[in-house]
């Protein structure tokens, strides 16, 4: 047909910009589907091509640069856009990187709170030890430090099972 025609002249013209085209859509298609199915989770390469071309509209992959999946796999692998690897099958396996920079940010925080957290619980138990330390120090000084046995026996008083409950009474 003409417009069969017209189109073939346009793509001869400048291959490299159709090829480039279609090769950017069908990696950006490819991409979407891994991001929404398999986020975080490694999943057959197949899987998600075979997700990719349910789509009526999909770019085929022989209308891009890539001649195999198997170079586009390696692909997307060079490039850091998801982690690759072959499984003992020979089979190509893909997981989702998010490089969002929202996420980045969320997950720099809830690091960044967990080491504060551990900070704290490390100096609320050097402080407790220090403080421990001044009182040994203080009843050596007095002469009242108790026994060794004494200490043991306070040590396993102080100690509770998970779920044991504490009552507290007051010394008049």
């Amino acid at each position: 047909s003409e417009s069969h025609l017209r189109q073939v002249r346009v793509f001869a013209e400048t291959p490299e910009a159709f090829v480039e085209f279609y090769s950017k859509e069908f990696l950006d298609g490819y991409m979407e589907e891994l991001r929404r199915k398999t986020e975080n989770v490694r999943s057959k390469a197949t899987a998600i091509w075979k997700a990719v071309i349910q789509d009526r509209h999909h770019i085929h992959l022989n209308a891009t640069k890539w001649l195999t999946l198997t170079e586009f796999v390696k692909y997307i692998g060079k490039e850091g856009l998801a982690e690759v690897d072959v499984d003992d099958e020979g089979k190509w396996n893909v997981r989702f990187i998010n490089r969002d920079p929202e996420v980045e940010k969320r997950k720099e925080a809830l690091l960044k709170k967990e080491k504060m957290d551990q900070d704290d619980s490390e100096r609320a138990s050097q402080m407790v030890e220090k403080q421990i330390k001044q009182a040994q120090k203080i009843l050596k000084e007095r002469g009242l430090m108790p026994d060794a046995q004494k200490v043991a026996e306070a040590n396993q008083e102080l100690r509770r099972e998970e779920g044991d409950k504490v009552s507290m009474g007051a010394i008049a």
